[in-house]
């Protein structure tokens, strides 16, 4: 393989995790999976290809293929199997058909093309079947999109993996460029600047869609609470779980002013969010971050851990006096600020906490009645409305989400309840204990090696394990938010995980080698 092909292939792909959503004109949700709607995409499938073709000629490309192939074996037969019992044992199949026909977003064009050549197809058998593919397609592209893309990375980097933790480090900080920049224009904005908003208006459509989910997520401008390039303000929470390590292991690592500065910059933003999943995520950082240092006896390094968090209260209170500003409430203070953004996770009737606490609960209590392998994948949303109580069916967000789902159809996009908005919750409720267990294996797997990896490095070496292990558990808590692919950072952080820990191991095989 050419070196420098796969380098730049893996830079952009880095860069462009910020294009999380792209417009719906250059979205590949068919063939892409998880990453079909991420402008990700189009460096992953160059770099498969590419890859493919140098195994092809060289036949030296893929390294441990046995083990990848063993583990993505087991993984697709465990959520083929719940998908196979939950589509016999599905109850809503008259809910399913008596729903109409563009539920399924591109069957109506299919059935356009049928009838122009004379085709009758019986609309509901169509249905079925669609669904049905729709639901077997949707296992397999996963495995691909998301552990193939990962196992792809790996067999790049195996050999040398310290030069892709420096190539994520820069094509994250190209990435930051593109976010300070848009970010100054909507501060401008939400300052008032009339200005700044007819820029807004012009730019957002090509960062990413607009009022595709419930007729008004994303609007194309956000009120009150800065989003950056991202569909809505908690995205950003989402991808300071890779930007926030990286700046913060160079920090201590370099001790440069650069890196600091950075981060302020980002946290101040982080701030402006408002949004309590970021909040929580970049609070819940700073804790990880402290227990890390004290798990693997880096002590040392807790003065620059000090300054991380003086830097951290600078920014908050330099973003609680632009808060005040922008809202015309000079009073406002910081524990307002906090209890509003962050304290108030803890209340179930605050913001929109009633609905996705509900939303939680009903995919909990679908888990404890399919605890082993769920109800399917990508089958739970018309169980979830049986399983909100009488009282959850009152709150008005929920309400409305059913009768949208009522009206567009069990599987419509952007209008149906299609997961429990945790990664996790959603994979038990869907997949049961089985195939969450299955998922979690090769993370669980790769962090306690990482720690063990991190005893026998020294100097830089320390750092970047540092910086993997502190990304990939920081990625892994973000899908308590959504899921784990709003950003599609974890799988590159599982590849350079399992490339360091195998490039490492063997390493020693052959140091002993020598010595014998």
């Amino acid at each position: 393989m050419n070196r420098r092909i796969i380098d730049r292939i893996f830079f952009i792909m880095c860069f462009f995790l910020i294009f999380n959503n792209i417009p719906k004109i250059i979205q590949m949700n068919f063939w892409g999976g998880p990453a079909g709607n991420k402008l990700v995409f189009y460096p992953l499938i160059v770099g498969f290809i590419y890859t493919l073709y140098c195994q092809y000629k060289y036949k030296n490309v893929l390294v441990y293929f046995d083990k990848f192939f063993k583990f993505t074996f087991v993984y697709i037969v465990v959520t083929m199997l719940s998908l196979i019992i939950g589509l016999y044992t599905y109850p809503y199949y008259d809910v399913v058909f008596s729903g109409p026909v563009g539920q399924i977003e591109k069957l109506p064009h299919v059935l356009d093309i049928l009838a122009s050549h004379n085709i009758v197809v019986d609309q509901k058998f169509t249905l079925g079947v669609w669904m049905i593919a729709r639901q077997v397609k949707g296992v397999f592209l996963e495995a691909f999109w998301c552990f193939g893309m990962a196992y792809m990375i790996f067999c790049w980097y195996y050999n040398n993996w310290q030069q892709a933790v420096q190539i994520m480090t820069r094509g994250i900080l190209v990435g930051l460029i593109v976010i300070f920049a848009y970010s100054s224009i909507e501060i401008l904005y939400l300052s008032g600047s009339e200005t700044a908003k007819n820029i807004l208006a012009i730019i957002t459509p090509y960062f990413h869609p607009i009022k595709t989910t419930h007729g008004w997520w994303p609007p194309l401008l956000w009120k009150g609470q800065l989003r950056s390039v991202f569909p809505e303000p908690s995205h950003i929470g989402n991808y300071i779980a890779i930007t926030i390590p990286v700046l913060w292991c160079c920090y201590l690592h370099k001790c440069s002013l650069k890196f600091l500065l950075n981060s302020f910059v980002l946290m101040f933003l982080v701030f402006l969010t408002q949004a309590r999943t970021a909040y929580a995520m970049l609070f819940g950082m700073i804790g990880l971050l402290f227990l890390l240092l004290l798990i693997i006896r880096r002590k040392a390094l807790l003065k620059q851990f000090s300054i991380i968090c003086i830097t951290v209260v600078i920014a908050f209170g330099a973003a609680v006096q632009f808060i005040g500003i922008m809202n015309k409430a000079p009073s406002l203070t910081a524990t307002n600020v906090i209890e509003n953004n962050l304290i108030s996770l803890t209340s179930s009737n605050q913001r929109s906490n009633g609905a996705r606490y509900a939303l939680l609960k009903s995919n909990i209590r679908i888990a404890a009645d399919h605890p082993v392998l769920g109800v399917g994948k990508g089958l739970a949303s018309a169980y979830i409305v049986d399983y909100y109580t009488d009282d959850e069916k009152k709150n008005g967000e929920i309400n409305m989400w059913i009768r949208y789902q009522k009206e567009k159809g069990v599987f419509a996009t952007g209008y149906s309840m299609g997961d429990a908005m945790n990664e996790y919750i959603t994979r038990l409720s869907q997949t049961g204990i089985v195939g969450l267990s299955t998922f979690l294996f090769p993370f669980i797997w790769i962090i306690v090696k990482l720690f063990d990896l991190y005893k026998r490095c020294k100097n830089e070496k320390q750092i970047n394990v540092l910086l993997i292990l502190f990304a990939l558990i920081s990625s892994m808590v973000a899908g308590c938010n959504g899921n784990v692919n709003t950003i599609y950072r974890v799988w590159i952080l599982l590849g350079i995980a399992f490339a360091a820990v195998y490039s490492e191991k063997y390493s020693l095989k052959n140091a002993h080698r020598t010595s014998k």
